[in-house]
C-alpha cells in the first residue's frame, strides 16, 4: 500500500499538506467512506503509516511526504537533549526536524491531526512502559524514560500550538527560522504571537481534544503549566520557555530547551558561566537563549573567517553574558556547557 500511495503523491506537482496525504492514504486502504472511523482510529491508521515505512517510501525526494511524516513522528524520538551535549549535525537535523513539524501545521485540521497524533504515542509508549517486567519498574532508567515520555509529549504540545499561532500570525519568512528572526525583532508581534500560542493551549476545545490524563501530563510538576479545577494555565516559566524556543535558532526542539534549563538548575552553570543558585541559574538558561548568546556562538564556531581567533571571540561573547546574567566567568577557554561544545574546533 505504501509504494500505490507514493506513486500517486508523486503524480502532484505542488508541495502537500498532511490532509492531501491523508486522503489518498485512507482511499487506498478503502476508509474514506467509513463513517466509524473515528479520531482515535483516524491517528492510529496515521501511526501506522508512518511506523510502516511511510517516510521511508518517500525516500528522500523533493515530495512533502518525507517532511509530513517527519513532522506526525513528535512522540516517538522526540526525548530530549542538553544542548551542550548536541553536536553540530545533530544540531542540523533537529532544525530540519522543526521546519518539518512546522510544514505539517498549515491549517486546524493537520493542527488536530499532530496533536491527536502526539496524544496516541505518549500513549502506547506509556503502555508499554507498564508492560515492562517489575524489576525494571523499580529502577531509575524505568523514571527517567517515563519522565522523558511525558516531556516529549508536553513539548510536542507545545510546539504544535506554538506553530499554528506563527502560521496564523502570516509573520514574514519562507521558513521556520526566518519566522524566529522575525519573531526576535519584533517584540509586539512576539508578544502577540504568545499570547495566541497560551491562548489555545488553555482553550477547552484543545483540551478536550488531549483528554483528561494528558491535560495532567501538561501540568506534571507545574513547572510550565498548572492544572486545577479542570483548566489548564500556562505558568510565567511555561510563557518564559516558549518565548525563549520562539527567539532562539539554536533551539531546534523544545525537549532540549526544556532539557539546558533542567541542566542549568542542577549544574548552576550555563555557557561557562556560573551561578550561585537554581534561580539565577534558570533565568540566565533562558536568556542565554533568548538574549541571542547561543546563537552569536554558534555563528563564531561556524564561520571559517574566525578560526584564528574563535576562542577569544567567543569568551568576550561569554563575558558579556555573565556580566548581564550576574554570573562568573570562569577559565577563558573553557567551552563546557556552552550549548555548543562539540563543535569542530578546527
Amino acid at each position: 500500500m505504501l509504494d500505490e500511495i507514493q506513486t500517486e503523491l508523486n503524480k502532484e506537482g505542488e508541495e502537500l499538506t498532511a490532509e492531501e496525504v491523508d486522503k489518498q492514504a485512507r482511499k487506498y486502504a478503502g476508509l474514506e467512506d467509513n463513517a466509524d472511523y473515528d479520531d482515535d482510529k483516524h491517528t492510529a491508521f496515521w501511526m501506522a503509516l508512518i511506523k510502516g515505512g511511510l517516510a521511508t517510501a518517500a525516500g528522500e525526494s523533493s515530495n512533502a511526504l518525507t517532511n509530513i511524516a517527519k513532522g506526525l513522528s513528535i512522540g516517538v524520538d522526540a526525548y530530549g537533549k542538553d544542548i551542550s551535549n548536541i553536536s553540530a549535525q545533530e544540531r542540523a537535523d533537529r532544525k530540519a526536524l522543526g521546519e518539518a513539524r512546522y510544514k505539517v501545521v498549515q491549517d486546524s485540521k493537520n493542527e488536530q491531526l499532530a496533536l491527536r497524533t502526539a496524544k496516541v504515542q505518549y500513549l502506547q509508549n506509556k503502555a508499554q512502559l507498564l508492560q515492562s517486567s517489575e524489576q525494571f519498574k523499580e529502577s531509575m532508567d524505568f523514571k527517567k524514560v517515563e519522565a522523558a515520555n511525558n516531556t516529549a509529549f508536553k513539548a510536542a504540545t507545545f510546539e504544535v500550538q506554538m506553530f499554528q499561532a506563527i502560521n496564523n500570525a502570516n509573520i514574514a519568512g519562507e521558513t521556520l527560522e526566518l519566522k524566529k528572526q522575525s519573531l526576535a525583532q519584533d517584540k509586539d508581534l512576539r508578544q502577540k504571537t504568545l499570547d495566541a500560542t497560551i491562548k489555545s493551549l488553555e482553550s477547552k476545545e484543545r483540551m478536550n481534544l488531549l483528554g483528561e490524563d494528558a491535560k495532567k501530563v501538561l501540568a506534571l510538576g507545574d513547572e510550565y503549566a498548572t492544572y486545577k479545577d479542570g483548566k489548564l494555565k500556562v505558568t510565567d516559566d511555561g510563557r518564559e520557555l516558549l518565548e525563549t524556543f520562539m527567539m532562539s535558532k539554536a533551539t531546534g526542539k523544545l525537549t532540549d530547551l526544556m532539557e539546558s534549563v533542567k541542566d542549568a538548575k542542577e549544574n548552576l552553570r550555563v555557557g561557562g558561566v556560573t551561578y550561585p543558585d537554581a534561580k539565577t541559574a534558570k533565568t540566565a538558561a533562558f536568556l542565554y537563549y533568548k538574549g541571542g548568546y547561543a546563537d552569536n556562538i554558534a555563528k563564531v564556531k561556524e564561520d571559517p573567517t574566525k578560526k584564528e581567533n574563535r576562542i577569544e571571540i567567543i569568551d568576550q561573547i561569554k563575558q558579556k553574558f555573565a556580566d548581564e546574567s550576574n554570573g562568573i566567568f570562569g577559565s577563558q577557554s573553557n567551552t563546557a556547557n556552552d550549548g555548543f561544545s562539540n563543535f569542530k574546533k578546527d
